[in-house]
């Protein structure tokens, strides 16, 4: 995952935007699953799906920090 944000930045901040083979089907596997778990949460309720204005990021990053441990609380 490293390696592959790696990629995205250099591209975003005008590096180099090439991508090998490899390196962008490993990507298109964590998008997969990235969406497979967001939507495995909204079937399970774990996640609120947004209404409104708020957007589907607002609910995964409020549903982020509730989970996050926080040890300094």
């Amino acid at each position: 995952m490293k390696h592959l944000y790696s990629l995205r930045s250099r591209a975003a901040h005008g590096g180099t935007g090439d991508i090998a083979d490899e390196d962008a089907k490993e990507a298109r596997w964590a998008l997969g699953k990235a969406i497979k778990a967001i939507v495995n949460l909204a079937n399970t309720g774990e996640l609120e799906v947004p209404e409104g204005k708020k957007t589907l990021a607002h609910s995964i990053e409020s549903l982020v920090l509730k989970r996050a441990v926080r040890p300094f609380r």
